[in-house]
């Protein structure tokens, strides 16, 4: 299960998957954070920063996002709740 979170005001798109765990953040990718779980290393979540430039800029394929989403729907519904 995906949880998704948006912050206009940072423009950052938080994604958390299943219930929340113990978890760290890695940062390969600048703009791009994996969080994993301390003890089994499987992805929990990712964090986007400058989410909703990135989309505009055609940029977010330069990210490489472990986990499958639908960036499109998410962008379009963030542009519906912000009308």
């Amino acid at each position: 299960m995906l949880k998704i979170d948006y912050d206009s005001k940072f423009d950052i798109l938080y994604i958390s998957i299943g219930n929340p765990v113990p978890s760290y953040g890695e940062e390969k990718t600048p703009g791009l954070v994996v969080l994993k779980n301390i003890e089994t290393d499987e992805i929990t979540g990712i964090t986007i920063f400058d989410f909703m430039r990135r989309v505009k800029d055609n940029t977010m394929k330069d990210l490489e996002i472990p986990i499958e989403i639908d960036i499109n729907k998410i962008s379009q519904n963030i542009n519906t709740l912000s009308q």
